[in-house]
């Protein structure tokens, strides 16, 4: 959230207070503390939907990987069946399951 010193009283007031309350009724004129709750209200907004959007791009990767994994168990499964087709019509002397 947006931090701001505008609350502090600045250092310059310190040594010599003669336009503290100057400054103290312009805070209160431009009601600062409304627009920084204001300010602070639309950050946390929008870093909860910076948060939804990450959480759902991390979700779409992670199915993307399981396709991918998937995918790649399906072609190691066709291999297994394909692999004795090869040896058979290549290889007809040898059998292809070591019996």
């Amino acid at each position: 959230n947006l931090d701001s010193n505008l609350h502090d009283t600045p250092e310059e007031f310190w040594e010599d207070d003669r336009f503290e309350d100057v400054y103290t009724n312009v805070l209160n004129y431009f009601e600062i503390d409304k627009r920084l709750r204001l300010v602070n209200h639309r950050l946390d907004m929008i870093q909860d939907l910076h948060q939804v959007l990450r959480e759902q791009e991390e979700n779409h990767h992670a199915v993307y990987l399981e396709w991918i994994v998937i995918i790649l168990i399906v072609v190691e499964v066709l291999f297994d069946f394909i692999e004795p087709l090869y040896y058979r019509r290549f290889f007809s002397d040898v059998d292809p399951f070591g019996v």
